[in-house]
């Protein structure tokens, strides 16, 4: 499969909508589900079990983590050649268990660190997906010192007008889109080099930030594969990505806005955490809109949990 970086394709048909009127109608549901979450909660990073699905708590910065100061940090030898670079992005998106943390591959030239976090302040490509980052903020310096992943955003990270909730979603976001590659690692931001500390009149950013436990944040349906507005060059599309543990995948591919061409079921194993799925789909040249269904407790028929959906194109190679 040949996966160039796609621009958005006008959608036929969505069943769900991450719109944000849609994160504004539904606030206060979202306000409900993350009622009982603490200002300050330190996520452990541990996978996430497949009995647990509660509202979100994402981590707010640790009391005695050391202030960073305008002093520039040495960064961590790193080597990387030019890419691409496939890398996740994440973005936020409504779901049938509230707000939750989505994500994209996107390819990128150069640091595929700098590459992500830039990615993820130009705003996802699936119209279901909202970002609340200002697209004008620049990405200053993004790299790891002493197992530390250091974010340096211009002052125009500084304007973004979200609630509380949203606030608390949109740190994990960029926790979760710099550490895709050092998911045990902390992040530290700073804005124009200096503390980011008070943001957005609702949260405070001054220590090293952890990701907040999965089942808390994260989606149970990540899709990967094919990504939105994808070129397919091949007979077979690859559909891939991971699934809540114990859980069952349907999924059906059409006719962009017309009749049904394939569907399957995809039962996930027990466990704990996330655990990958793929599965190849033979198509023809044509537009077509993949949509995938996540259900509880192993059961295809049970409570839908999460729905995801991608439009692409297959045009076979000469």
């Amino acid at each position: 499969m040949s996966q160039t970086e796609p621009s958005p394709s006008p959608r036929r048909s969505r069943r769900t909508s991450g719109s944000t009127r849609a994160f504004l109608a539904g606030g206060a549901v979202i306000a409900l589900l993350l009622a009982s979450c603490a200002s300050t909660v330190g996520g452990s990073g541990a996978s996430p079990s497949p009995e647990m699905v509660t509202p979100p708590s994402p981590t707010a910065p640790s009391s005695q983590a050391a202030t960073p100061t305008s002093t520039t940090p040495t960064p961590d030898a790193t080597s990387f050649d030019e890419g691409p670079h496939s890398v996740p992005v994440y973005f936020l998106s409504e779901t049938p268990q509230g707000t939750r943390l989505v994500r994209e591959r996107r390819l990128v030239t150069g640091d595929p660190l700098m590459g992500a976090v830039e990615a993820m302040v130009e705003g996802p490509l699936d119209p279901d997906y909202v970002s609340f980052w200002d697209p004008a903020v620049e990405v200053r310096a993004a790299f790891t010192e002493a197992g530390v992943v250091i974010i340096d955003l211009s002052a125009a990270a500084r304007d973004v007008d979200v609630s509380r909730d949203i606030a608390e979603f949109t740190v994990q976001q960029l926790v979760y889109t710099a550490t895709a590659g050092r998911p045990d690692s902390n992040v530290r931001l700073l804005i124009d080099g200096d503390a980011a500390d008070q943001l957005w009149g609702t949260v405070s950013w001054t220590g090293d930030v952890e990701r907040a436990e999965a089942q808390n944040v994260l989606s149970p349906l990540q899709v990967d594969l094919p990504a939105e507005g994808e070129f397919v060059t091949r007979e077979e599309t690859t559909i891939s990505g991971e699934a809540l543990a114990g859980t069952s995948v349907t999924w059906q591919v059409s006719f962009a806005g017309g009749d049904q061409v394939a569907s399957g079921e995809v039962p996930v194993p027990d466990g704990d955490g996330f655990v990958p799925f793929s599965f190849p789909v033979p198509l023809g040249v044509g537009r077509y809109t993949v949509e995938l269904e996540v259900h509880e407790a192993g059961d295809p028929e049970g409570n839908v949990i999460a729905v995801e959906s991608r439009d692409f194109s297959v045009h076979l190679a000469a």
